[in-house]
């Protein structure tokens, strides 16, 4: 990707302010004379500071998983190890980094923002969920905190609520039943968070397409592409019985039918371990199913 930028800036051959932005390359030129004034840099990262004096900021990109966006400074104490100084000023060193720690979390705010996102950032390594979802679940939490309706609320539920959310907002095929398994907090508690957060952002239900959570039971039970061939072509038939139930267990039953009928059986066992549910609900599924196509299949 390439853009044409204006800046204040002038080219030290010519004295032009139009430059060229190779992202790509990480390349600045001139586009009149054509010069390189830069190269193998990242120019998305806030360390650039060729172009223009508003862009001057050293040091790590701005990230919501930070709680203060990562724009304050913090004082390494670890760097002292291999350092001439004296034992007086280590001690010195280590007295103003935790003072300077404190005075950065002096607010409850941060304090909430603090542990909330260290909760999220556990859940995010326990799921190996991206960085989007990451950076998604700390901007939801941060809302809802920044509004303090946290009240008889606990910092886990709402943390373990959030990531759910960043999950579905982002097409993500998390189970509902995954986050309750890696969360503080039982199932009560998150659907409670949930329900805080929709309350608070005034966020409308998020309905995502059913088929995003066939892959990964796929992949769990290994199953053959001619099965998830037929999950899929069973799913379609049934998908008006998807209004209103966990897509999940309908998933789950379309691949238990599917299995029987490819000769290719699985145990409800299996598959209901795979979904994150109980084989009378997988079986309660099935019976829908197969009312609605009108297939013979000995459960």
């Amino acid at each position: 990707m390439t853009s044409v930028v204006t800046s204040s800036f002038k080219c030290p051959e010519c004295g032009s302010t139009n430059f060229h932005k190779d992202f790509e390359r990480g390349e600045v030129t001139c586009i009149s004379c054509g010069i390189v004034l830069a190269s193998n840099i990242d120019l998305n990262d806030t360390t650039w500071k060729v172009l223009a004096r508003e862009q001057v900021r050293v040091g790590p990109s701005i990230s919501n998983t930070l709680h203060d966006y990562g724009l304050t400074t913090d004082i390494d104490v670890n760097s002292m190890n291999n350092s001439p100084l004296t034992l007086r000023e280590k001690l010195k060193i280590v007295r103003l980094a935790r003072w300077h720690k404190k005075v950065s979390m002096s607010s409850s705010l941060d304090r909430n923002l603090t542990q909330g996102f260290s909760e999220i950032q556990r859940l995010i390594n326990q799921l190996s969920l991206p960085k989007s979802v990451h950076e998604l679940a700390c901007k939801i939490y941060r809302s809802v905190a920044k509004r303090k309706h946290f009240k008889g609320r606990s910092i886990a539920e709402v943390a373990s609520a959030s990531v759910f959310i960043a999950c579905k907002k982002l097409g993500m095929p998390r189970m509902f039943n995954e986050i309750i398994k890696h969360s503080k907090v039982d199932r009560r508690k998150v659907i409670r968070g949930y329900h805080l957060i929709v309350s608070t952002l005034n966020e409308k239900p998020i309905v995502n397409s059913p088929e995003i959570y066939i892959p990964r039971i796929m992949k769990t039970l290994n199953c053959s592409p001619q099965i998830e061939d037929k999950v899929r072509s069973i799913v379609e038939s049934v998908r008006p019985l998807f209004n209103g139930k966990n897509p999940v267990s309908l998933i789950a039953a379309a691949v238990y039918i599917s299995c029987i009928i490819t000769g290719q059986r699985k145990s409800q066992h299996q598959i209901a371990q795979a979904a994150g549910i109980t084989e009378v609900t997988l079986r309660k599924r099935m019976r829908e199913i197969l009312n609605r196509i009108h297939v013979e299949v000995k459960i």
